[in-house]
Parts: structure tokens; sequence; C-alpha cells
């Protein structure tokens, strides 16, 4: 019958407290003197009531008046209330508890021995034996509740959490506990989940096994974690063991690795676990172990322990902390982590944590930041060193984890890693780009190199590429590639920047609402500070146009460049300072200056019609002479080219005059020309300065960083808007591509079965903008080309049939992007485009007395626009005519070749995907998706509907659902064997490269939620970051006992030198004795001469002596030793040389027989008339070169020529010359999957493209349709696969019979995980040659099928047969009828003890596997040449099964493609 604890008698004047030494989530344990009872000590846990805790106390209180002081635990005196407090009366133990015995131990540099861990475990396993014989879950069992008296005796307490049950069978499904100690089953717990999300009393098994690592290493798995990432851990990864493998017995690995089985239904009872050999090794009279933890306690009692970390309590989706009385909302770091992924889910999550000041998010491997619009204290050196060399998991999600771990999979994998930062203008890229570049300048520091230096020459570079526009007062207007490398130790070598596609239109736009470039700004308001305008040929007042200076600006409230003169003359003395850091001459800095000035003068020039014709005339010479003056050129040439062109026509000059139109362009583009390659010239020589690094170190690990100009809509978009948009919308491209296609590409061709997930293919607009000749782009360049207007543009975009690009105006045009629809005004577009530079101009400018401003326009420029400074490297050998031909197929003249700003984008854009592209399918990418939070840029102001735009924009949504039911690593069997073999195969083992060895790799490991196909291992992004976490552990641990191996080894040698020296002296003064007896004076002359030799050595500078004859033929053996392997090594990059010159050359005779054969074909007949007979070989091919017997030869010097397309023999030879198209570097992967259908790449419509893209400040945006996705969002039935989102159904009809995939019972396990959905739908193919694919089912635990632990014992076979130890999985399921449920059997063969006693009858509702399905696992193991010998020996009579033939593509190297079909035999 149950009490009112509400009737509880006020304690009064009975009890005076005093210190308090223990503090819990629920309340404060104080130490009591009873007044009645002679001052007895005794113990109060004083608790608050709640209304969230009150359930909680009634129920610990019912609990210990049940117990009614039973010996395995603390005793109870009684209860009492006072005022809104709760005071159990409870025994005073005395002696502390167990973390904190051994907590204090470890101080001492001590640890508890395994007798005494044994002794307290079993002494605790009692305590949890007698609770569930009374029908009691504890839920909370941890070394902070196990407490000892005075006498060493052990009890359990705490009963905060625990539960009464009405049967020992009862299910229970709240999701309560501490979170470090909580079993999984407990965290994916659900109370409105009717089919799964229970638990039983084995949850207390669970909480004894992580609580014996804890008392073996002092701390807890996941200790340091968020509560919200030790429970995602716990879900994910296998089950924890204890970290110094080599310090304990293998009896107490078997016991954790027992307690610790990840699904509940195979873990063993606590009523067998009491009779493991760990346990029982413990003798009935443990008197002295008693005795000797009292002595233990004496020992440490005097040590005051340092506060432990505030205690957790997890309540559903809240935690409660021993600090705060309040519940907290358990916010879910990671999106992919959501109990079911919506967009509502993931807004307010998102909403949630940046109202804490939690700007970033996880979604899986990608990084989702939102612009706080403010300065947080979270990029300090104490985040840096939290961050250094972690898991992605260990900490809180940060830009500084997605930095190192591009770092370690860099030294990890040995490829280069990108870092891709997305987002609108004004999301923040720029901020969380200079933060990793913080963080990965630290992470490989070393002293030689100076990372402020390359910090400094990112903030020169930022200053001349930076720019205010109405949304952002720090825009980039560029695309800014950063590269940096690191030697072959892992410590930083240098860096380099490469800056492409500036807005240099910007420097001639008369936009008010756009100021120019900071640099600008800068160094005119320093110059004026100095009084330095007159020697530039500057005015004071500001009156410049190309300053753009506004009458009404406030320069107290505004914080753009252009409007604060005073932290301008500050930034100016910076830039000074910049340039003299990277050792600028006195000459670069003048003309660095030069050119600013020179620029703003040029602004000035204003033109005029002339009264006896209609051409252009200067109206105000002086600018002109300024101009000429500061650039060093000739006045008269340079205002004749100004208003003057010549024409060639039929072999003549003619002279042509410019209309003040045509005039002003060609200032404009002289002014954007010279600035844009005064930008080139500047990084040029930063770059030149810090690759000094590289040649030294080296650079064998890269990571890349790109930073670009976000996609951004003004009141008025002209043609860099649009440029920037195109770019923004193909990296949007490039992302759907890396996480959406390439994966749903990878289980399709690799037969793995999937769950499509929908999302918004941007490709229609790509090629409606991009391809040619209907793009709009083309359209533009054919404009431009034909000196046409916009007129032009408008009218071929109105004939062509386009889904997303409509004429919205008259002379404006719309696009729908993936962000919105965005209108462009074409008035403009043609003549920008053009961006033609005169001839007259340039031959002007490189007339130039200054040796700068002459190499500025004589420098031929490269394919994406660029001038091309250092040309050294294009000057080797002249004989080599190939190599010339080919580096100038990259320069372009700047004076011959006409080429428009869409060409150089095409480039530009080419280049960039085809270098993000190339390498794995999976890593070597990290995404970082910048958010913009509102459109004030205010800080703390989270604009709902901006952000939902966004995150539709993006597929964040999207991402999740995929993080979640996808594979984000992909990699092949060798690549996966090559990684990972040597975490489970000893190093003796002969692992081939074969499916079931990688299987056999992730069984040994105990890993969950993997696939595997026919040449790839599929694995979720936390399997990777495990095997990760892994191999780093591993390596350092071989990298220790190296380094004691080699320490061993070098005291050998010093020990064995030190002999040999003393036996040759001893040798040398035996023979210079004259005597057999040495005398005193001989001895005394030997040890002057010894002395003085000493003393005197370090004054005589080392001089060159000849070696003796024993120490030439020393270095003789050594020397022969290295030349021959030097030789060796040049002799076969000789030969891998010659090979390439053949297969190039191969390539080349191809080609040339192509061109021959189309032109052959085209001849009808030849009269033989003309065929001369007599004709001499050389009058056709000209004289013929003796061949060379050997050249010189560099290996930077070999072409290289991607002829995949061109060797294409359906490739008509006329087209060898088209350009490429915008897609080409996603060709490649075209070859797997014939079309879009076939690849079952879902699409859907997004409601963005049908609304205008606003974001101008103060606008209202309009409202999307709100979706209906908060149910779940995936479900799987028989044979259809249905996936919901946006509030549209997808049906796909699966090919398989139902009986061929898992059953519907094991689907509804996975999708219906309550709080943490992790374990999708994941299956492996195991069979490849049958008609019929099959797939297993790998979402259990490993030890479903295969209980497989790696002996210590036992040695295994140096050959490795994965097949036979997959079938010793299956064959342990023997025919025994009293196996029990928990498979304990298993457990005591996976020891050396045989325990028989433990047998007992099992039920059959809970056995753990059949013999069929034992027998089936075997069979899908086997190889199916046994099955087809075991048919003909059966005489079986079936038909024989047609011939699975399917194409495949095979890249051997760069341009080589291997074409065939596989067949399975």
């Amino acid at each position: 019958m149950k009490s009112n604890i509400g009737d509880l008698p006020d304690p009064g004047d009975k009890f005076t407290l005093q210190e308090c030494f223990l503090q819990g989530t629920f309340g404060k344990i104080f130490k009591a003197f009873d007044n009645s009872s002679d001052k007895r000590i005794v113990a109060i846990k004083i608790q608050k009531y709640k209304k969230n805790t009150e359930i909680f106390i009634k129920e610990e209180y019912e609990i210990l008046k049940q117990l009614d002081n039973a010996a395995p635990f603390v005793g109870f005196y009684g209860a009492y209330k006072k005022n809104y407090d709760f005071w159990f009366i409870l025994e005073n133990w005395g002696g502390g508890n167990a973390s904190s015995l051994v907590c204090n131990l470890l101080k001492w540099n001590r640890r508890i021995c395994e007798e005494h861990i044994a002794h307290i475990l079993k002494e605790t396993v009692k305590g949890i034996i007698y609770l569930h014989e009374n029908n009691i879950i504890h839920r909370n069992i941890r070394a902070s509740n196990i407490v000892f008296t005075q006498n060493g005796e052990i009890k359990l307490g705490d009963f905060s959490v625990a539960l009464r049950l009405k049967d020992s069978d009862d299910l229970v499904r709240e999701c309560v506990g501490s979170p470090y100690w909580m079993a999984p089953e407990v965290v994916t717990a659900n109370m409105h989940d009717t089919e799964g999300g229970f638990y039983d009393n084995r949850v207390d098994v669970w909480g004894l096994g992580i609580t014996a690592i804890e008392i073996g290493e002092g701390r807890t798995p996941f200790l340091n974690m968020h509560p919200s990432r030790a429970l995602s851990q716990i879900i994910k990864n296998p089950p924890p063991t204890l970290e110094k493998v080599s310090n304990w017995s293998e009896s107490f690995h078997d016991f954790i690795n027992e307690c610790l089985v990840k699904n509940f239904e195979h873990r063993p009872y606590i009523m067998e676990i009491i009779e493991h050999p760990f346990l029982q090794e413990v003798p009935e009279n443990n008197y002295h172990l008693s005795l000797e933890i009292k002595k233990l306690i004496e020992d440490v009692n005097n040590e005051k322990t340092k506060p432990t970390k505030l205690d957790v309590t997890v309540f559903g989706n809240y935690i409660k902390r021993s600090n705060s009385d309040d519940l907290e909302e358990m916010l879910d770091e990671d999106l992919a982590d959501l109990e079911y992924v919506s967009e509502k889910k993931v807004l307010s999550n998102l909403e949630k944590r940046f109202k804490k000041n939690e700007i970033y998010s996880f979604i899986g491997d990608i990084l989702v930041a939102i612009n706080p619009n403010k300065k947080l204290d979270i990029y300090n050196d104490e985040h840096h060193k939290k961050y250094l060399c972690k898991s992605r998991s260990d900490n809180a999600p940060h830009i500084y984890a997605v930095a190192d771990s591009a770092y370690q999979n860099a030294l990890h994998h040995k490829i280069p890693q990108y870092i891709v930062f997305t987002g609108e203008s004004g999301s923040g890229k720029t901020t969380n780009y200079l933060h990793a570049v913080d963080h990965l300048f630290l992470v490989g520091y070393q002293h030689p190199i100076n990372i402020y230096r390359m910090k400094n020459g990112i903030k020169l570079i930022h200053a001349l590429t930076h720019a205010s526009t109405p949304a952002n007062d720090y825009s980039t207007r560029s695309v800014i590639k950063t590269s940096i490398s690191y030697g072959k130790t892992g410590k930083i070598t240098g860096a380099g920047f490469a800056v492409s596609f500036l807005d240099k239109w910007r420097v001639s736009s008369v936009d008010m609402n756009h100021s120019n470039f900071h640099i600008l700004y800068y160094i005119y308001d320093g110059l004026v500070s100095i009084d330095a305008v007159d020697r530039y040929k500057l005015r004071s007042n500001r009156n410049y146009r190309y300053l753009r200076i506004p009458d009404d600006t406030d320069i107290y409230t505004s914080n753009k460049p252009r409007d604060n003169i005073e932290k301008n003359v500050i930034k100016y003395k910076k830039i000074f300072s910049y340039m003299e850091e990277f050792e600028f001459s006195e000459e670069q800095i003048c003309t660095f200056f030069s050119i600013v000035a020179a620029i703003l003068n040029l602004g000035e020039i204003r033109f005029q019609e002339s009264e006896d014709e209609s051409c252009a005339v200067i109206e105000n010479p002086h600018f002109a002479e300024n101009v000429a003056d500061l650039l060093e050129i000739d006045e008269k040439k340079f205002r004749w080219a100004l208003t003057n062109y010549c024409l060639v026509k039929k072999g003549s000059v003619i002279r042509k005059r410019n209309t003040t139109d045509e005039a002003r362009d060609t200032r404009d583009v002289l002014a954007n020309n010279l600035y844009s390659r005064f930008v080139d010239y500047v990084v040029g020589i930063i770059n030149e300065k810090l690759e000094i690094g590289k040649t030294i170190f080296g650079d064998k690990y890269i990571i890349k960083l790109l930073d670009y100009s976000g996609f951004e809509c003004f009141k008025q978009n002209y043609l860099p808007q649009f440029f920037v948009n195109c770019l923004n919308e193909q990296l949007q491209f490039h992302y759907l591509q890396r996480i959406f296609s390439w994966e749903l590409q990878d289980l399709k061709y690799e037969d793995v079965e999937y769950i499509p997930v929908r999302y918004f293919d941007n490709k229609d607009t790509l090629n409606q903008l991009l391809s040619k000749p209907d793009g709009v782009l083309s359209i533009i360049d054919d404009a431009s080309r034909r000196h046409l207007g916009g007129q032009y543009i408008m009218e071929n975009l109105e004939g062509e049939d386009n889904t997303r690009v409509h004429i919205s105006k008259p002379m404006e045009f719309a696009v729908a992007h993936y962000t919105g629809t965005v209108s462009y005004s074409a008035k403009e577009m043609a003549y920008k485009n053009r961006d033609f530079l005169p001839p007259e101009i340039i031959e002007t400018m490189r007339e130039s007395e200054n040796s700068i401003i002459k190499t500025l326009f004589s420098k031929k420029l490269d394919k994406t626009g660029n001038l091309i400074l250092n040309n050294e490297r294009y000057k080797r050998a002249k004989r080599n005519v190939n190599t010339r031909k080919i580096t100038r197929a990259n320069q372009f003249s700047q004076s011959k070749n006409m080429r428009t700003s869409g060409s150089v984008f095409r480039y530009l854009c080419l280049d960039l995907l085809k270098e993000l592209s190339v390498g794995a399918s999976s890593g070597g990418t990290h995404f970082v998706r910048c958010i913009r939070s509102n459109l004030s840029n205010k800080p703390d102001n989270f604009h709902t509907e901006l952000i939902r735009q966004q995150l539709k924009a993006m597929t964040i949504v999207e991402t999740a659902m995929i993080r979640q039911t996808g594979y984000s690593q992909r990699i092949t069997f060798s690549e996966f064997l090559r990684r990972y073999q040597f975490l489970a195969f000893d190093f003796d083992e002969n692992v081939d490269v074969t499916k079931e060895n990688c299987r056999l790799l992730l069984i040994r490991l105990k890993m969950e939620d993997w696939a595997i196909g026919r040449t790839k291992v599929f694995l979720k992004y936390y399997n990777e970051e495990y095997l990760a976490r892994l191999y780093e552990v591993q390596v350092k641990k071989i990298i220790k006992i190296q380094s004691i191996f080699r320490g061993f080894l070098a005291k050998c040698r010093l020990a064995k030198k030190m002999k040999e020296q003393e036996k040759s002296c001893i040798e040398e003064i035996q023979k210079q004795r004259r005597s057999s007896m040495m005398t005193e004076e001989e001895a005394a002359e030997i040890i002057q001469k010894a002395y003085r030799k000493v003393v005197a050595r370090p004054k005589i500078s080392p001089t060159y002596q000849p070696l003796n004859d024993k120490e030439f033929y020393l270095a003789h053996t050594y020397a022969k030793k290295w030349r021959n392997s030097s030789i060796f090594h040049v002799l076969m990059q000789y030969r891998g040389v010659k090979l390439r010159d053949f297969y190039n050359f191969c390539q080349q005779v191809h080609l040339y027989n192509q061109n021959v054969f189309d032109k052959c074909r085209k001849i009808d007949r030849v009269d033989l008339d003309y065929v001369d007979g007599k004709a001499q070989v050389a009058g056709w091919l000209g004289v013929i070169r003796p061949a060379i017997v050997k050249t010189n030869f560099r290996l930077d010097e070999i072409p290289f020529f991607d002829t995949s397309k061109l060797c294409d023999p359906l490739t008509n030879i006329r087209n060898l010359e088209s350009y490429e198209n915008w897609d080409s570097p996603y060709q490649w992967r075209l070859h797997q999957v014939n079309n879009k259908d076939q690849m079952d790449v879902l699409e859907k419509d997004s409601h963005l493209t049908s609304i205008p893209y606003v974001r101008d400040e103060g606008a209202s945006l309009i409202e999307l349709p709100s979706t209906s996705n908060d149910a779940s969002p995936v479900q799987v039935f028989d044979n259809v696969g249905i996936l919901e989102t946006e509030g549209v159904a997808v049906v796909e009809q699966k090919e398989h019979d139902v009986d061929k995939f898992v059953n519907f019972e094991e689907k509804q396990d996975i999708v219906l995980s309550p709080k943490f959905p992790l374990k999708s739908t994941n299956f492996m193919r195991s069979d490849q040659s049958a008609p019929v694919t099959e797939f297993t089912n790998n979402t259990t635990s490993a030890n479903k099928e295969f209980d497989f632990i790696k002996s210590n014992t036992a040695p295994r076979p140096k050959n490795a047969d994965p097949i036979a130890e997959l079938r010793s999985f299956a064959q342990r399921n023997d025919n025994k009828t009293d196996d029990p449920p928990f498979n304990f059997q298993g457990m005591l063969r996976k020891t050396n003890f045989q325990r028989q006693s433990l047998k007992r009858s099992a039920s059959t509702e809970v056995r753990r596997d059949s013999i069929t399905t034992a027998l089936n696992a075997v069979r899908r193991f086997s190889l199916k040449r046994d099955r087809d010998d075991e048919r003909d020996d059966a005489g079986s009579t079936e038909k024989s099964v047609p011939l699975n033939i399917k194409p495949v593509f095979m890249e051997l190297t760069p341009g080589l493609i291997l074409e065939g079909v596989e067949v399975d035999l």
C-alpha cells in the first residue's frame, strides 16, 4: 500500500546539518548529527519538491521502504518534509565512493588491481540481483553510487531514477538515466511506440559494464561530451572497451564484452553475470579484500578530490543538471540525429541553438553555420587546443572541427582535401574561411615558417578583393583559392593563393550603392594623411568619380571603408607594413601607390565631341597628363590611344576616331584591366615569397579552401551579378552531385538496396544558362562579338523555349535560380562582356619606363584571365617542340586574341569543377553551408522565413535525410583494406583484396550499419569517423613502439661504438708502450695528451682531413649502394617518361589516322593522272631530322593530353575543336548509368523557383507554403519504398521479390527508432553471381550472427581464409537444445574457461538464431563454385542460367578509359 508522501512530519530540531559532501541531479547529501540518538552521524539527502521530479521522489521513497535496510544497500532511517524540501535520512557510509577512490589513486600514479575490481563488482552484482528479484530496476548503476563504509564494506545507493515493476517480465518505455551510463535501448525508448522502443532490467547489466571501465580507468567513455552527443555515440558506435588493453587480463576484457552487448535481447541477465569466471575468482571469504579496500581508503582519505563534472540526468528530450532546478531541452547538434527529419523540426532546432549562441550544427559530416553578426568568444587558443587532432564528435560542432578533419584526412588518406564555403552574400563565408585558415596554420605550426606572414598575405589580398555592397560591407568580389601545404611530418611548409575572375567592372562603375575596392580608400586616405597627394597627383577633397562618395553619408554610423576615414588611415599603415613584410622594394611600393592614383585620375578624364567632327576629344587633358606621369608612359601616345584606333583593311592601315562613348569605354576598360593586372601582380609576389618553405620542406599534403562571392540580388542586377549567381548555381550543382547523385549512382551500380531521396536538381537551369548555342551566356557572347546590344539578347531569349529563363520586363530577363527568381538587365551586358582593351592602349603601356607597368601589359594571360608572371617554367628545353605548343595552348596574347568575359568565366568554372570533381566519390571535400540570419545584419536576430528559404535552397532537410539513410563514405575494397586492415588482421596474415575480407574486417570490429557492394564498402559517416579514431590510436601506439625500439637500437649502437673505441684505445696504448709495464711518466704523458686534445678541439675550426684506408672502404661501400640505387631510380624515371611519351605519341597517331580517314571518305574518285608515282618523301614531309639517341628530360616537361573524348570512335573529327560543355567534369560518371531513370535520381519541384529572390533590407519576404511532413518521413513496406517529403510521396516499385529482402519486422525496427533513428535500411549484397540479388541486413549487432572476439591465446593462421572463418560463425549454433537464450555458451567459448554448470533450457521465443538461419548464412558466405559442385554431384537437372552481362568502364589513367563487359560465370 502506497503511503502519502505529503503527510511526512517536519524534522524540526532533530538533526543538525553539517557540510555538503555530495551533490547530484535531484538533490544534495549533507553530513548531519541526530540529536535524538546521542549525536549519531547520519547522511541526509535533501531534495526540492518540483512538479517534474515529484514522481521520482515518491518512487524512491517507496523503494527505500521496500528494501527495509537490506545488507547490500545504504540504510534508510526515515523521511521528513520541511517546507518544499524532502529529507531522506540515510546511513552515513563514511568511506567515500568507488569513483573518488579510483580518482585519488590515479593522482598517486596508482590504479586499483583486478582482484579489488572483481570484489567491488561482485558485491554490486549481488545488490542488483536482490533488486531484480524484487522487480526493481536501478537504472543508474555507476561508480559514484557504489559506496564504502569505514570498514571497507560495499553498498549500493541512490535510487533517484529507480523503477518498480509489477512483474519481472514487464517492459519499460521511459528514457531516463545518466547519459554516459545509459544502455542503447534506453536511449531509443519511446512511450508512443507500441512495437519497439522498450527495455527490461538488463539495462543494469550495461551500466555494470560501463562501471567496470570507469573503475578500471578512472573515467567513463564519452564523459567530456555533451549528453546529446554521448547518446548518439552510444547508438552509432560499437560498445566501448578498455583503452589500455595490455594492462588488464583477458578475463576482465571478456566480462566487459559480455555486459556491453548492444542488442539487449542477446545480453545476459544479471543472474548469469555473477557466474562469469572473472567474478567467480573472488573467494567466498572476502574479508581480507574488505580490509585491503579499507586500507586504500585510509591511504587516500586525506587527498581532496576535485569537484567532479556536474551531474546530468536525461528525461526524454530534456536534461537536468545538478546546478540547476530547471529542465533544459536537449537539442541535437547533428541534424541527422533528429527523430524525424522535417523542415519544421530542423528550423526549430536551429533557432533554439542560435538563441543559445550555438551557431554551428552538423549534418553528418557537413557543417551548417548561421551568421550571428557579432563576435563570439569561441575562436580563442583554448578552442584551438580543444579541437586539435580530435574526432569530429568529440566536441561541439565548430569550423575548427571541419578544418581539423580535413587535416587528419590529408595525412591519413594522402589525397588533397578541399573545404568549400557556400551560401549567399552576407552569410559569413569569409569569416568562417579565416577561422578555418587560422586552425590549419596552428595545427601544422613549425618554427621556421612564419604563419603570421601568411595571415598578413591573406589580409592584403582581402584588401585588394573586398568591396562594400548593399548586402555586405565586406563582400568578396572574386574567387579566392587558398592552398596550404604540409611536409611529410605534417608540419606546414607554405601557402599559395589564386585570385580569379575579379569583379573589375566595379572599378569604373557609377552605381553609388556599390563602393569601390577597399584598397582604393585605404591608399587614398593614407596618402592624404601623410601629405603625399602632390607626389601622386591627387586632390585631398575625396571628390573622385571612381571613389563614388555620396553627399549624405553619416560617417559616424556607417561601417563601410568608403565612409570611415580614420579606420582607413590605420588600414593604410597596416597595408604598408604588410608590403614591407613581404619585402616589396621601394620601387614596387611606389608603383603600388602610383597605380591607385592613376586609376583615380583616369576616372576624372572627360570627353566631348569636337566642333568639326563627331569624334571625341579630351576635355581636361591635365588628368591624362597625370596618368601618363604616374604610369611613366608617353603622354601624346596615351592621349592619341584614348581617342583613336587603327583598322587594318585590305592590307592597309586606316585611322579611325573614337566617339565619346567609345572613348569612355576605352578609359573604363583600361582602368578595369589595370587594376585586375595589378592584383595579379601583387598576388604573384606573395606566392613567390611563400613558396620558399615548399622548396625546402616539400608539399606532400595539401588542403585547399575555396571562398568566393555569395549569391546576391539587388534592385538592379547586371553582368557581374549574372556571373556570380551562375558560379553559385554550378557549385550548388556540384554539391548535389557529391551528396545525392553520386551516392545514388554508386548504390544502384553496386546493387545495394537504398531509399531514393527527392531533391531539386538545377541542371535544367544550368543548361539554359551555359549550353551552346542556345544558352544565355552564349547569346551574350554572340552579341559581344557582333558588336550588338541588349536588344539582340532579348530577341534571342524571346525566341527560345526555356522553362527557367523568361522575359520579365523590357530589356530585362529573369532566371529561376535554385534560390529564387532573379531579374537581370540586358542593357549593358554585351558591352561589359566584350571587355576589349584596344591594342593601341596595350602598346602604349608596353613602352612604359616603369618595368612593373611594362610587365603588366607584356606578359600573357592564361585561360582564366589571370596574368602569367612566372614564364621561366615554360622556357625549358627548346628542342621539345610539343612542350612549347602545349604551354602556349593555355596562354593568350593581350593584343592578338579577343576573348569575352563570358569565355573566361567558362574556363574558370570548368577548371574549378574539374578540380573539385576529381577524386573519390566520398571524402576529400568538406562543405560548410553558411546561412544569413537576417536582412539587416543585426546581432541576435533570427529571421525565420529568410532562413527557411535558405534551408530549402541549400537542400538542408534533404541532406539530413540522405545522411540518415545513405552512405556518405564509399571506399573501394583495395583502398579500404589498405587503410584499415591492420586494425583487425595480424601483421603476419596475408590479406587478399576480396569482398569477404572486407566483410570480415567490419565484423571483427563489431561495426554496424554498413553495406558491401560489388567493388566498394559503403559506410555511414560515423562509421568512417570510428575507423579514423581507431586508426589514430593504433598509429600512435605503433609510433610509440617504434620510438622505444629506435632508442634501444641507438643505445646498442652507441654501446658497441664505445666498446670498439675502448678496444682500439687499449690496442694503441699497448703498441706505444716501450715495455710490458707502463711507467708513471708514460701514463701521465698519455693522460696529458688526451686532456690537451679534448681542451684544444673546440678551439680549432674543423678542417677537411683525408680518409684513411679503413674509413675509405667503409664509406665506399655505402656510397656505392647509394649510387646504384640512385642510378636505378633515375633509370626507372627515364623509363616511365619514355613510356608516357610513347603513349602520347600513339594517341596522336590515332587522331591523325582518324583525320586522314575522315578526309578519305569525302573523296569519291581519284584521277590517276594526278598521282605522282615518282614522288619523294622529302618533298612532302621535308627534311627528316636524325633521331637523337639520348636527350635530357624533366618530369614536369612531359605534356599531358586529355584525349578520352577525342579518341572515341563515335566522335566526329570535324568537332574536335568544339568547346567543353559546362558539365564535362561529370561526364565520366554517366558511364556507369545510361540515363536518369535508371539511377533513381528523383527530382522534385522547388517552391523557390517560382518566387522572386529578394534580399533588400526592410523588404517583406514571400512566405512559402508550409510543409506537412512532421510525421515519419521514411516508411518502408514489403516491396514498395516510400519517402514522404515536402508533402509529396514518392513510390518506387522494387524489382525483386519480398523474400529476397529483410522482413517487415526488421524494417520497422530500423525506421521507428524514436530518439535516434540511426539504424537505417542497410543491405549487403551477398551473392554477386546470382540472377536475383540477395541482401543481408546488418543493422543488428555483430554478436547476433557472429560471436567473434579476437583471441589473444589462439594464433591465427598466416593465410587468412575469410570463407572458413565466416562459416565457423554459423557452425557455432549447434543442435543443442539447452543453449541459453542469451548465448552464454558463446561467451564461454570466447574465454579459456569451461563452465558446464551454467547451461539451462532455452526459450524458443527469444532464441538468437535457428539452425536454418545459420545454414543460410553459410550458403551466403560460400563460393558459387562450391554450390555448383554440389549440384553436379547430386545429378541436378536444372536448366542453365543465362549469362548476366553488364557493361563496365574503368579509367586506367587520366585520358585512358577501358570499356568492356562483365560476365558472371
